[in-house]
């Protein structure tokens, strides 16, 4: 599963995406006009997911940076016709394959507004696979996944 994930602590723009963007096969998107405008909703973070090496998921946006545990990087992305250099970031189909250790407060009040948006792959999904989410294992703030038909896609908040 190619994922790319940016958190905001407030509704998003009408230049951005609505909650969840998804598409059959995407995976990293063109520097050039689409980072600009994820940039210009100035997001509290934002992973790209196109290193090349290493094992640190730089923040584009802040100081959010994450570590790769069990991911394949640098794979070619989605929009390689108009950038070349579009790279991404491959999880799956094992367990504990992710972005982790960032520590990112948002909605830590009941009245907090915030928007996640990822670009995933989710055809052929493992049931159940997540794709972002706040907290620990079985008691998440909020959680997007995988549906129980694998390829269905929901959003829950405890």
């Amino acid at each position: 599963m190619t994922k790319r994930v940016k958190t905001y602590n407030r509704a998003m723009g009408q230049t951005a995406a609505a909650v969840l963007l998804l598409a059959c096969s995407v995976g990293s998107v063109a520097a050039s006009p689409y980072s600009t405008t994820v940039q210009t909703d100035h997001p509290i973070a934002y992973w790209r997911l196109n290193e090349t090496s290493g094992t640190t998921a730089l923040d584009s946006a802040g100081t959010y940076s994450g570590i790769y545990t069990n991911a394949l990087i640098g794979q070619a992305g989605f929009n390689t016709g108009s950038d070349p250099a579009a790279l991404a970031a491959t999880f799956g189909p094992g367990a504990d394959s992710l972005v982790g250790h960032m520590s990112l407060d948002v909605a830590t009040n009941a009245n907090a507004i915030f928007s996640v948006e990822a670009w995933v792959n989710g055809y052929s999904q493992t049931a159940g696979a997540g794709i972002v989410g706040k907290g620990p294992s079985l008691g998440e703030e909020f959680y997007l996944d995988c549906g129980a038909s694998g390829s269905a896609f929901r959003f829950f908040v405890r």
